[in-house]
């Protein structure tokens, strides 16, 4: 089962949960205009891709929700231009969408667990070690799946090595939204603008709170070394 979770997590790139951002190529010349969804399906557009964003146009972003708002204490966000906005929305939601299969999959595979006739036993943090010693392939089968993953996520979001020639980080594509991979099979994304961007907030909140869960989880298991109880 842990086996089975590994790939799931790493299958997690794919999952087509549409985007914090949206943005969109100028169809009226060759530079590119910033837009970005907002709460209520508006759009918001910009010119000039290496200038920095205003913070007014941040923080009406999906995922900045009452009674926190805006919350960027560190001020990460300040002075950076749309692409590095574009990479902490993928990133943020990539990680959250691994922290929510986690934070399932580490509880579900606690307690049931038909993989390696039932040997892989207690607390799911050290599950690894446990496969690693019962199936010899067992990285080299989890590292194959996450480099088919990465590699589809690299030939359909980020620009060309041509074009990143002279950059020490590769930019995001102008046309392609933060975590949408075109990978839908079950048409969940919704065509209105405003129930897309209802989604993709839901999204995120949810995958802040599997963040925090899944480092409470880990935490919890290191200190005691046991599974986390549950009701049933």
């Amino acid at each position: 089962m842990k086996l089975l979770s590994i790939i799931a997590i790493a299958s997690i790139f794919l999952v087509s949960g549409g985007a914090a951002f949206h943005f969109a190529a100028d169809a009226k010349g060759p530079s590119n205009r910033f837009a970005m969804s907002t709460r209520n399906g508006g759009v918001l557009s910009r010119k000039k891709s290496d200038m920095p964003i205003k913070m007014a146009l941040v923080e009406d972003l999906p995922g900045v929700l009452p009674p926190v708002g805006f919350f960027d204490p560190l001020g990460i966000s300040q002075g950076k231009n749309e692409n590095a906005i574009k990479k902490f929305r993928e990133a943020e939601l990539k990680h959250g969408r691994i922290a929510m299969l986690a934070s399932v999959g580490i509880l579900l595979a606690e307690r049931f667990n038909p993989l390696f006739d039932g040997k892989i036993l207690g607390a799911g943090i050290y599950h690894f070690q446990q496969a690693d010693q019962l199936l010899p392939y067992f990285w080299v089968i989890v590292l194959f799946a996450i480099a088919l993953i990465e590699g589809q996520t690299i030939l359909t979001a980020w620009d060309s090595v041509e074009d990143s020639q002279n950059k020490p980080i590769a930019d995001l594509r102008a046309d392609y939204e933060p975590g949408d991979l075109g990978f839908d099979p079950l048409g969940l994304a919704p065509s209105d603008p405003a129930a897309l961007a209802e989604m993709r907030t839901k999204e995120l909140q949810n995958g802040r709170l599997a963040m925090l869960g899944i480092a409470g989880i880990v935490a919890q298991e290191l200190l005691t070394g046991q599974p986390i109880p549950l009701p049933f």
